[in-house]
């Protein structure tokens, strides 16, 4: 068992109970038969103020991407937009003081979200109409604080772009690398860094790449948080101060303590995943997806899912709901 074991203090708000489902069913389904979809056009909309517009100059990447967070938008509805807003709009506010920049009211903040919320679903309709189809495929919004092209400072942009398809597991890489980020709490910017990394997994054949410290203790994956299942526990990364707040891994924590079950804190190490019960992969684009293979070097380490990993897939999926502004 690996060292430093404490106890977690996931997020204590209360939960809708399980398996209930007002919202759209299992994200990411198969298509039906004989169906055959254009390819979603992305777009680029730039607040300006009292809505998402269209904006040119927000098609090209981005300079540099202060603060964002992105989710899969399932049917017009979302797996706890709040908290994707509260952690985008706390990073928006650690910039905004270290720059001086005024930071948005409460007020600004709620029209925002509005406008947000009306540019996904109008999105979303737009593949209902085009597919011809009442369910339109999932999207991969993302909110940005940016830096782009024509503007003197950083502006908020909605980017929409078509969601990837959901797996059944992921597989990981252990580069060797110590984790490249500079700002490994706050989501945005690193999306650079992380996706070169994310990049050199894909060459090898693997999903993601595990973040490491010096000591090789595992942080995350370059896109998810990741979490072991030992003796009935679950574990989370101890060093809460190298890895970004996760979202799913929030949803994850909340239910866990909710159903009685241990959540703890500790350090690992891939070997030390072997002798655990299964490694799950979080985010919020595949939300819980067990880990079956992690590659090292030259050798592959092979993991056998959680025994009740199916039940929480489900879990995650009844967590969809529509959109709304409140916090």
């Amino acid at each position: 068992m690996p060292q430093t074991i404490k106890e977690a203090n996931p997020m204590s708000e209360s939960q809708p109970a399980d398996g209930a489902s007002d919202g759209p069913g299992t994200p990411g389904g198969a298509e039906p038969s004989g169906v055959v979809r254009r390819p979603f056009t992305p777009r680029a909309l730039v607040w300006n103020g009292e809505a998402f517009v269209d904006d040119v100059r927000a098609i090209e990447p981005a300079l540099d991407i202060l603060a964002a967070d992105s989710w899969r938008s399932s049917h017009g509805a979302a797996a706890h937009f709040d908290l994707h807003c509260l952690r985008f709009e706390a990073g928006v506010a650690r910039w905004a003081l270290d720059a001086g920049l005024p930071i948005p009211s409460a007020r600004e903040w709620a029209s925002m979200r509005r406008a947000m919320i009306a540019a996904i679903l109008t999105a979303h309709h737009d593949t209902h109409r085009d597919a011809g189809l009442e369910t339109g495929q999932d999207l991969f919004p993302r909110i940005g604080w940016e830096m782009i092209g024509g503007h003197a400072g950083p502006v908020f942009v909605l980017r929409i772009r078509a969601c990837p398809p959901m797996r059944d597991d992921t597989t990981l890489l252990w580069t060797g690398l110590t984790d490249p980020r500079l700002h490994p709490t706050v989501k945005g910017p690193d999306i650079e860094r992380l996706g070169k990394l994310r990049g050199v997994a894909a060459s090898r054949g693997c999903d993601d790449a595990i973040l490491a410290d010096p000591n090789r203790t595992v942080l995350e994956a370059s896109t998810g948080s990741l979490v072991w299942w030992y003796e009935g526990k679950i574990v989370l990364p101890a060093h809460r101060e190298r890895v970004l707040p996760g979202v799913t891994e929030t949803m994850v924590a909340r239910r866990a303590a909710s159903l009685g079950m241990q959540v703890v804190r500790a350090n690992a190490r891939t070997d030390d995943w072997g002798s655990g019960q299964g490694v799950w992969f979080l985010n919020s684009v595949q939300g819980i997806s067990p880990v079956t293979r992690v590659v090292i070097g030259s050798r592959a380490m092979h993991l056998a899912p959680f025994v009740a990993t199916a039940e929480w897939r489900h879990w995650w999926g009844s967590q969809f709901r529509p959109y709304s502004p409140s916090l």
